[in-house]
């Protein structure tokens, strides 16, 4: 009877240490988010984080990109409206009615972030891959 005591003690105390390993995990992770973000900053500016911050934001760029990819896919079956109202399909090259190219229907200028590279557009204050501040030179 002692022993089935003691193993029924044992278990609890052991479920106990895993849920403190399992909270502080999550508020190690928490602590980690909270800390990059204020490297990304310039809250925090130390060079010990360099280069992880940097492969942290390539993981974040290749994220970024890729969501895109997926994003261009869903859209390649939607619709767009040409200037001559005629509906295309996000694939269609040229418009069916009025022959215009599709390329020429999506005008957009963009600027690119000084600290990760990716194009967003004009209007953007910040990066929607990293987060940071960006300067409006213009590309087209």
């Amino acid at each position: 009877m002692n022993n089935i005591k003691n193993n029924n003690e044992s278990i609890k105390i052991r479920n106990i240490i895993k849920d403190a390993e399992n909270k502080k995990a999550l508020l190690l992770i928490d602590m980690g988010n909270l800390t990059y973000q204020k490297i990304r900053e310039h809250f925090i500016i130390d060079k010990d984080f360099d280069t992880i911050s940097n492969e942290i934001l390539e993981l974040d760029k290749i994220i970024y990109s890729n969501s895109k990819e997926l994003e261009n896919i869903k859209k390649m079956n939607t619709t767009s409206n040409c200037e001559c109202g005629n509906k295309m399909k996000k694939s269609d090259k040229f418009c069916s009615i009025c022959g215009k190219k599709s390329d020429e229907l999506n005008d957009n200028k963009t600027i690119q972030c000084e600290y990760c590279n990716e194009y967003v557009d004009i209007d953007s204050t910040y990066c929607v891959c990293c987060g940071n501040r960006v300067t409006t030179v213009i590309y087209e």
